[in-house]
Formats: C-alpha cells, structure tokens, sequence
C-alpha cells in the first residue's frame, strides 16, 4: 500500500430543504490490485465516525464498495441503476437501508484518483435522502 492524499467533499440532501455538507481532507493509503483498487482511511471527529476506518474499494466492473470498521460498521455497495441492501451498525443501534446508485463513476490514472456517486437511501422503502459524495486521491 502506498501513502497518498485523500479529499472528500459529500451533500446529504434529506428534503424540504434540509442538507448536510461534509469537506474532509485527510491522508490514507492506497492498494492496486489487477481487478480493483483500495483506498483506506482513518475517519475523524469532524465525520462523526472517529475510531473508524473506512475503505472504499472500486472494481474493474465499476462496482463501489464502502465499508466501515469499528464506531460505525457497515458496507455500502454502489452499482449504477442498482439497488443494494445494506447492513449499518452505529451506536445507536442496528438497522438495514437499501442504497440507489443513480449515477457512479470512476477515474484512475497514474497520479490521480475521483469517485463520484449519486445515491438515494431508503429504510423499509420510504426515502431517507440523496446524496452525492466526491472521492479525489494524489499519489
């Protein structure tokens, strides 16, 4: 794995006008394998998710998975014009969502990284909110 530099910029929309912004910038590693790449991270106090480490792995098919270990457990998978169910333990409990890709799409090149993901959530089929999350990543 090698050290690089990890920028993400994050709009949870949960309607009527009510929408969270997260900027975070913060250092992780990177591991490229033939069929996928891996980015890995620390979370922080500024997420809300400290003593959490979150990878975030992209297959050669386009499929996105975001996984989290250790405050917050889960495993978020994105697949465009896909819905997949997910699993997310958090402190105050345990609950299933099923995440909607609308849109996903990935870059890596020799130096660079982006991850963009246009999402909506849902518990028990009633809509949670949209959401838009940008991954950039430096060698």
């Amino acid at each position: 794995m090698e050290k690089i530099l990890i920028s993400i910029d994050g709009t949870q929309n949960f309607g009527k006008g009510d929408t969270n912004n997260v900027e975070l910038t913060t250092t992780g590693e990177l591991n490229v394998l033939p069929d996928s790449y891996t980015l890995k991270y620390e979370e922080s106090e500024l997420t809300g998710m400290e003593g959490t480490t979150t990878e975030i792995t992209v297959s050669n098919t386009g499929v996105v998975s975001l996984s989290r270990k250790g405050t917050v457990n889960s495993n978020l998978v994105f697949e465009e014009g896909q819905r997949h169910l997910s699993y997310y333990d958090t402190k105050d409990g345990a609950f299933s969502i099923g995440v909607f890709a609308s849109y996903v799409d990935t870059v890596l090149e020799q130096n660079y990284g982006e991850i963009n993901i246009t999402y909506a959530m849902d518990v028990d089929d009633k809509p949670i909110g949209e959401n838009e999350i940008r991954v950039r990543f430096n060698r």
